[in-house]
């Protein structure tokens, strides 16, 4: 999970915490097409770059296979 409190769009990196696809679920049904946010992480500890919009939050989580 990511906050953004500012008046602007920030970027972080973090560090993964195991391989796989991250999905982003808070915003997911409002997006256009339904397109996935995601980000993947090769392995532990693979930085992950997050843009994260004004006064916003995202979260992402690594789906069940299948999902």
């Amino acid at each position: 999970m990511v906050l953004n409190f500012s008046d602007a769009s920030r970027s972080i990196t973090l560090p993964a915490p195991a391989p796989g696809v991250y999905r982003e679920l808070l915003d997911r049904l409002n997006r256009p097409g339904g397109q996935e946010l995601e980000r993947t992480a090769t392995g532990v500890g693979s930085p992950l770059t997050i843009d994260v919009p004004a006064n916003y939050g995202q979260v992402f989580v690594t789906p069940a296979p299948g999902l």
